[in-house]
């Protein structure tokens, strides 16, 4: 039997004060999601993900079970965020680890677009 990520991962950050971020996924695929056209559409997540109160990045997430890797495809600091970006890339990153463990995966790539992905993979690569 499957595990539903979005709506358990919601309810295991949400409910842990000490977590400083957490990615809010929607429970309803058309809000967040991007379908590719393909014969075999592979879909990513957009997460908004919250610091301190305030929403402060967006990330598309890509779980690939079969190599065992939590793909970020994009990063980007939302607008007017006044929080340093090495905070929101490291706080993320510690994010993104709990998600990958949850999940079964083995580790965290970084594709280099958006604004946030070069601090993202500066965290990841440590």
């Amino acid at each position: 039997m499957g595990r539903s990520a979005d709506a358990d991962y919601g309810k295991v950050t949400c409910d842990e004060v000490a977590c400083c971020v957490n990615c809010l996924a929607s429970t309803t695929p058309s809000a967040f999601t991007r379908r590719r056209p393909s014969a075999r559409a592979a879909i990513t997540r957009t997460c908004s993900c919250l610091l301190d109160d305030s929403l402060v990045a967006r990330v598309d997430l890509k779980a690939d079970r079969q190599s065992g890797v939590l793909r970020v495809q994009g990063a980007w600091l939302e607008p007017e965020v006044t929080t340093q970006p090495s905070r929101v890339g490291s706080e993320l990153v510690a994010e993104l680890r709990r998600l990958t463990q949850w999940l079964g995966l083995q580790e965290i790539t970084v594709e280099p677009t958006g604004d946030l992905s070069p601090e993202l993979a500066r965290f990841v690569g440590r």
